[in-house]
């Protein structure tokens, strides 16, 4: 098991490694949003706290967006594209 905790949305969930971040957040009801849910649109930059390491590797699609959107300073990700391998903290872009 695994912890994300949702800083904005003042929640913190228990759950399974490897689950996919579009969906936890989905699940839990919280407030990040989603657009494309395909890495392309940048809607859900959401700033990681701490464990990013904890996190899936970024996709080549998901670091082309980034630097697009000028959120590649390794502190951003996007949450329609990564999945949990240990305790994550995120915040609001």
């Amino acid at each position: 098991m695994a912890t994300v905790e949702f800083v904005m949305d003042e929640l913190t969930v228990d759950v399974d490694e490897g689950a996919k971040m579009i969906d936890v957040c989905k699940q839990e009801g919280s407030s990040v949003p989603f657009g494309c849910s395909n890495g392309v649109c940048g809607t859900c930059i959401t700033k990681i706290v701490s464990g990013n390491e904890n996190l899936s590797s970024p996709t080549p699609r998901e670091s082309q967006t980034l630097e697009m959107f000028g959120a590649d300073d390794g502190d951003h990700r996007l949450l329609c594209q990564c999945t949990v391998h240990g305790d994550v903290t995120l915040d609001s872009p």
